[in-house]
C-alpha cells in the first residue's frame, strides 16, 4: 500500500515515480491496481475503546438491558447460517432505515432495540419455516 499525499509541491513527481515502478516491477505480467481515498482508520485498542466504553457509557441502564436482551435475537439471525454476520447487519439495516454504519446495537435506543428484536425474530420464523 502507498498513500500518495495530498496537493504537495512534490506530488506529481511521486506520481511519476510511482508510475515508473509498477511498470517496470513485474514486466510482462498482469497487474492489477488499485485506487481509493485514503481514510484513517481506528486501531483495534481505539475500536474496543469506543465500543466497549465509550457508546456503552452513553447509554442509560434501561437502554443498556434492552441491548442485553435484544441483542441474542440477531446474534441467532446470523449464526443460524441463513446470511452471515454483515450480511445480516446489511439486511437489518435496510429494515430498520438506517445505513449500515450507523446499525450497530452500541447505537440503538430501546424503541430500536425492541424494533430490531422483532425483526430478527420474524426472519428466523420465516427461514424455519
Amino acid at each position: 500500500m502507498f498513500i500518495l499525499p495530498p496537493e504537495t509541491a512534490d506530488r506529481e513527481r511521486i506520481a511519476e515515480s510511482l508510475r515508473t515502478f509498477v511498470l517496470a516491477a513485474l514486466p510482462g505480467k498482469r497487474l492489477k491496481v488499485t485506487v481509493e481515498v485514503a481514510k484513517k482508520r481506528r486501531s483495534d485498542d481505539q475500536n474496543r475503546a469506543l465500543w466497549g466504553v465509550a457508546y456503552k457509557t452513553l447509554a442509560d441502564e434501561a437502554t443498556r438491558e434492552a441491548r442485553k436482551i435484544c441483542k441474542p435475537h440477531f446474534e441467532r439471525l446470523w449464526q443460524s447460517g441463513g446470511m452471515d454476520r454483515t450480511e445480516a447487519y446489511a439486511w437489518l439495516a435496510s429494515k430498520l432505515g438506517l445505513t449500515p454504519a450507523l446499525c450497530h446495537w452500541g447505537l440503538f435506543d430501546i424503541r430500536t432495540c425492541h424494533r430490531a428484536r422483532d425483526l430478527c425474530a420474524g426472519m428466523m420464523g420465516a427461514i424455519r419455516g
